[in-house]
């Protein structure tokens, strides 16, 4: 564009426009461009920012730099890769599998069949315990502590087996007392052999035969009062001698199977007065109540199960003798008891 028609503004502010000089002389400073306002103007003129001022050296350096810089490398190769994970110690996992069937080893002694379950578990544990010594570190320790409570479990289960409520692999030894039944005194409970006649005095002694006690716990002549089928109550006016039976498991680690007399049919059940009259079994019908009876067909060692008969009354009798098979106890001959029947109203009994 033509100087000419530029504004009058523009044309003063070109005049006034920085320059680049050149160097001058040694110990020479130069005179600083002065930039002035016309405070005639009247039309708005402005001034460009001044830059510094560079003397040839100094351009010269700048231009060499420039040329002579490396371009900036922008790298193509791809992220490193993140590191990979380690993998499990396999030894370990083992050890601790091995090491946590101690407990089931120990509990499984109280199932059925649980000694041999036992010992399956144990072996299998040391042998586990033993392959996984060949690795390294801490799992060394571990399967090594492994095979060692195994081994001490089998140990306990093999040699020691009343520590954990377990029957003894040896057999029992014969016992020193008399291998047939005896008769345990009620108050000292101190067994002795039966007389010759073979009766017991059922106030003073129970029957025994290895962990089965049979005790005769009462004989009352009276009225009997039964239990029917919906709370019915009736009471006899009859006299009736009313038998309660014991059957007791005094042993520690079997239970004992009760004979058909405990249902209180009193099939094979005899029983007489002091004259040896028998006495028969009392009926009430066949739809009428009957006396109550164990319904139980095994006992636990330390329980108990009880049988009620009831017989005809004996006529004006001292005493009444009472016979129990005891054949499937294991004992040869009968248990024989002799009681004095007391006066009064026999216990209830119900369905």
């Amino acid at each position: 564009m033509p100087e000419k028609e530029l504004p009058d503004w523009a044309v003063k502010a070109g005049t006034k426009a920085p320059v680049l000089r050149a160097p001058p002389p040694a110990n020479t400073a130069p005179e600083p461009a002065e930039v002035t306002r016309s405070s005639a103007a009247t039309e708005p003129s402005f001034a460009f920012p001044t830059e510094p001022e560079l003397n040839v050296a100094e351009a010269a350096a700048v231009a060499i730099a420039t040329a002579t810089s490396p371009p900036v490398a922008v790298s193509t190769e791809p992220a490193p890769a993140p590191p990979p994970v380690a993998p499990a110690d396999l030894g370990m996992v083992w050890a601790l599998v091995v090491l946590t069937l101690v407990g089931p080893a120990m509990l499984s002694t109280q199932l059925p069949f649980g000694r041999i379950i036992a010992v399956a578990i144990t072996v299998l544990g040391i042998g586990g315990g033993v392959a996984c010594l060949g690795a390294e570190g801490r799992a060394r320790l571990v399967a090594a502590l492994a095979a060692a409570l195994h081994l001490g479990a089998l140990s306990v289960v093999l040699l020691l087996p009343t520590w954990l409520n377990l029957d003894s692999w040896r057999r029992p030894a014969k016992p020193d007392g008399p291998l047939g039944p005896v008769a345990v005194e009620s108050r000292s409970g101190v067994p002795k052999p039966i007389g010759s006649n073979g009766w017991l005095d059922a106030a003073q002694a129970s029957w025994q035969f290895r962990n089965v006690r049979v005790s005769l716990r009462g004989a009352v002549v009276g009225p009997v009062e039964l239990h029917g089928t919906g709370g019915t109550k009736r009471t006899t006016k009859e006299n009736y001698l009313y038998l309660v039976v014991q059957v007791t498991n005094v042993g520690l680690d079997h239970d004992v199977q009760l004979p058909g007399w405990m249902s209180g049919a009193a099939e094979g059940v005899g029983v007489t007065d002091a004259n040896d009259q028998p006495l028969a079994p009392a009926s009430f019908g066949p739809d009428g109540p009957k006396p109550v009876t164990s319904s139980a067909q095994r006992i636990a060692p330390g329980h108990s199960a009880e049988a009620h008969f009831v017989f005809t009354a004996p006529s004006k009798s001292a005493w009444v003798q009472v016979r129990l098979p005891a054949a499937s106890f294991g004992a040869p001959d009968d248990i024989r008891f002799r009681a004095a029947p007391n006066d009064g109203s026999a216990r209830g009994s119900g369905k």
